[in-house]
């Protein structure tokens, strides 16, 4: 036999089951644009760099098929852990999906390539189709797979949509199948005339061992992995939440005597203007007054809404609006928390609106910026609308990325936004269109 001819037509074979690969894998686990590219490779060593030498050894070096269980086994356990790690999918749901590609490729790449080399070759087996140079029908062969690759793909994002949502009902049952059907594909790999029945036995039960040791060990380190970072989230929380009340404390204060100080300066201005109604006054202390009463017009607070806690917030993401020249516009007015917790709200809307004005002010300096928040009720509840310029991919902003520095504290801030929905029972509701990201979020006050 030909290696050079048979090594020509696996290649062919497995750049093909790579592409097809790739293309079922994502749509089924749902793998975003940065991990594709990864994935690919990760596919690509799978059937291209392992199995080739697999394939070659096997039939040139090695007839024997008792270590092809084995090395079948590595090879298996390569994609599954690595997908497990990109994903952070169930063992079960990454293993049908697995399962479902490789049902698809048999149908789409091998069955129609070893037909087109039959039909070509009027040989029987598949080394010794093999046994013929690359030609024409390589080529129909290779053309006919990728017209039903891009079937494929069709196929399954028309009926396995969302597959990586979908509710796996009675797992124990497909353990089951799944650890039969391996059990069997290790009885073919490993059936060997020179095994004994003992020796054969012992060697399946040791490689089905070392399969389920090397899942278990893989997901306990994600576990572990996962376990720390969500401790150090609460330490993050718990510092921001200790942050947030001191912020409220400090900010009730600074009201108290901001509105103090406005009642007595008000008195003292009152005064002054009775002063300065004297003929006999110097005109330059008169002229003096009126830019003092100028002034103090000039900075008497601005009021949104009727609470001068949340005012305060309003006042200070307007200041910072303007600085970045995005233009801002409230209407808060009717905003009545009901049972909400001040503090509650506070570290809502400051995460809300610090959001809204990270997103647009990443936007290039020609585009016209511009947010936007309202508040209304209606029938017993609170709706809080939060508009503002971008260009997210996603509406949903507790997964959209952030281009801040400290992209952790991004992460944080979207948290509390989500915990403080559930914990108050609401809901929020997300949408893109003209360049305008809307949040929707609903309280019941009852």
């Amino acid at each position: 036999m030909n290696v050079f001819y048979f090594l020509c037509h696996n290649f062919f074979i497995e750049l093909l089951v790579t592409l097809q690969f790739s293309l079922v894998m994502d749509e089924l686990l749902d793998i975003d644009a940065k991990q594709k590219k990864f994935t690919l490779l990760i596919y690509f060593c799978k059937f291209v760099v392992l199995n080739l030498p697999m394939l070659y050894f096997k039939n040139f070096v090695f007839p024997s098929n008792h270590w092809m269980g084995f090395v079948n086994l590595i090879n298996v356990l390569f994609i599954f852990t690595t997908l497990k790690v990109l994903t952070h999918l169930p063992y079960i749901r990454i293993i049908i999906a697995c399962y479902l590609a490789e049902l698809f490729g048999m149908f789409a790449i091998v069955l129609p390539y070893n037909l087109v080399l039959y039909l070509a070759t009027r040989n029987t087996g598949a080394v010794n189709i093999f046994e013929t140079p690359p030609n024409l029908y390589t080529i129909v062969g290779i053309l006919l797979a990728l017209l039903l690759i891009l079937l494929n793909k069709k196929i399954v994002h028309r009926w396995f949509h969302n597959f990586s949502k979908w509710t796996i009902r009675c797992q124990p049952g497909w353990w089951v199948m799944l650890v039969l059907f391996y059990g069997f594909s290790l009885l073919f790999y490993n059936a060997d005339n020179a095994f004994t029945t003992s020796r054969y036995a012992i060697f399946c039960v040791a490689e089905m061992l070392f399969g389920v040791l090397t899942l278990y060990f893989v997901s306990w380190l994600m576990r572990r992995r996962d376990s720390r970072r969500l401790q150090q989230e609460n330490r993050i929380l718990t510092v921001e939440n200790t942050f947030m009340k001191e912020y409220y404390h400090t900010l009730t204060n600074q009201m108290d005597y901001t509105r103090k100080f406005h009642h007595d300066i008000t008195k003292h201005m009152d005064i002054l203007k009775e002063l300065t109604a004297n003929v006999d006054v110097d005109r330059r202390i008169l002229d003096y007054a009126k830019e003092l009463e100028t002034a103090f017009h000039q900075i008497t607070p601005l009021s949104y809404c009727k609470n001068p806690v949340y005012n305060a917030i309003l006042v200070n993401k307007v200041k910072q609006c303007e600085e970045k020249q995005i233009s801002f516009r409230i209407e808060m007015q009717h905003f009545d928390t009901g049972k909400i917790k001040e503090i509650d709200m506070v570290a809502l809307l400051a995460n809300l609106l610090d959001n809204a004005i990270e997103e647009c002010d990443r936007l290039p300096d020609t585009t016209q910026k511009q947010m936007q928040i309202r508040s209304d009720m209606q029938k017993n509840n609170l709706f809080i609308q939060v508009c503002n310029s971008s260009q997210l991919n996603t509406p949903d902003i507790l997964t959209a990325k952030t281009k801040k520095p400290d992209a952790y504290a991004h992460g944080v801030g979207t948290t509390i936004i989500q915990e403080i929905i559930e914990k108050y029972n609401g809901t929020m509701t997300s949408a893109f269109h003209n360049d305008i990201l809307e949040i929707l979020i609903q309280f019941p006050l009852e």
